[in-house]
């Protein structure tokens, strides 16, 4: 099936179909969600309500001074050799049904923004590892990409691209303390979709908290997409799915006024500023190019701008890593849960209505930034988004959310 065939039949059944959660104590594998068997499907997850109340959000947003936001240590990626990726590299199921929907576009104007580019990184930039081990399929290392920083904040679909703080407690696997990843306003118009590893530690199964959203961070907030945003809730793989083909997760964002979510209060949604991104699952990814978003900070990069990277499939399961993509990616820290965007047009308008103006086939979020590869470090990794690890686990998100 097409993806421009596909979107609403494969979709539909998860919005409108009955929907039964598990609770997050059932240790078993996840099953496809597709369109003939969603009143059957058991969808699966783990919640978390993170802060619904007005008094409470505005109380995070005290927190985050601006130096709490200078100070944030970039999440690590995670950086693996083979002997570690093969160890947990157990195989998972990728077959199932392909689908999912088109983004949407802002519904407040802001002017665009754009800046002189100052760094710029060519096709097949660094040096490769002499030392490294013979190549998984795909193109030979170093693998092709094309990283620059973007110089533009304000206009859709970059719009939807910003940075994700929170607080990692104590007893979870990384030290205590404030953190920082990219995540993407998608799927609707309230919804931030990032890595797993921003939100939840399934070492321990403790959630992080106190999370706040930039979108179009550049240098600081941008006040034109509404400042900063608080969650209402987080939903993700538990403890139990360990392997990174599940590191995705899902946040609602409250409505602007702190409260409320969807226009539910009368205030707007963070989709009206920033648009949102469509999706699109169980893609055959063997020969696919993206474009890569990220905030890096490693040397030479300072964390304080949003990169774009444009690559191709470099590499299907990597190390036999079930159900992960390799591309070509010189970012390092900070990136953490950053889109990869299947066809990436700025310049999709169709219609003098904004919120009209999309092409389903554009825009479409497709997989987010995972892990890294000691052997080969300018490859990124991320998951497959399929209907069992993706569209499985927001069939269960949009059940608990309260969004609906």
């Amino acid at each position: 099936m097409s993806r421009k065939t596909a979107y609403c039949s494969a979709l539909l059944p998860l919005v409108c179909g009955a929907l039964l959660v598990v609770p997050a104590s059932a240790q078993h594998s996840a099953n496809p969600a597709n369109s003939q068997n969603a009143k059957s499907t058991a969808f699966r997850g783990i919640g978390s309500p993170v802060v619904s109340d007005p008094t409470k959000a505005q109380a995070i947003l005290d927190y985050w001074s601006p130096d709490r936001l200078s100070n944030a240590r970039p999440l690590p990626i995670p950086i693996l050799d083979k002997e570690a990726i093969d160890a947990a590299a157990a195989k998972v199921p990728v077959n199932g049904p392909s689908g999912g929907s088109p983004g949407g576009r802002p519904s407040i104007q802001a002017e665009p923004t754009e800046e002189t580019q100052t760094e710029t990184f060519p096709l097949n930039q660094g040096d490769a590892d002499e030392s490294a081990p013979s190549d998984p399929p795909g193109f030979n290392y170093v693998y092709p990409y094309n990283n620059f920083r973007t110089g533009v904040n304000n206009t859709y679909p970059y719009s939807t691209v910003g940075k994700l703080f929170f607080i990692v407690p104590s007893g979870a696997t990384l030290p205590p303390g404030e953190y920082v990843c990219t995540a993407s306003v998608a799927m609707n118009s309230y919804t931030l979709v990032t890595s797993r590893q921003c939100m939840y530690d399934v070492n321990t199964g403790k959630w992080y908290s106190s999370f706040v959203f930039y979108p179009g961070w550049n240098s600081g907030k941008n006040s034109k997409l509404g400042g900063a945003w608080t969650v209402r809730y987080a939903w993700t793989w538990p403890t139990g799915y360990a392997n990174y083909y599940y590191d995705i997760g899902f946040l609602a964002l409250n409505d602007h006024n702190g409260q409320g979510c969807d226009n539910s209060t009368g205030s707007k949604s963070i989709g009206h500023y920033t648009g949102w991104l469509g999706n699109w699952y169980g893609e055959d990814y063997s020969q696919v190019q993206w474009s890569l978003f990220g905030y890096p900070t490693t040397n030479p990069f300072n964390g304080n701008y949003l990169y774009q990277d444009n690559a191709a499939t470099a590499a299907l399961n990597p190390f036999g890593f079930s159900g992960t993509v390799g591309v070509g990616n010189p970012q390092a820290g900070g990136i953490t849960g950053g889109p990869w965007v299947l066809g990436f047009d700025p310049n999709n308008a169709s219609s003098s209505v904004p919120v009209d103006n999309i092409n389903a086939n554009k825009n479409l979020i497709n997989s987010v930034i995972s892990y890294k590869s000691a052997s080969y470090p300018l490859m990124v990794v991320g998951p497959e988004f399929e209907s069992n690890n993706f569209s499985n686990l927001y069939g269960g998100y949009l059940a608990n959310n309260g969004c609906n």
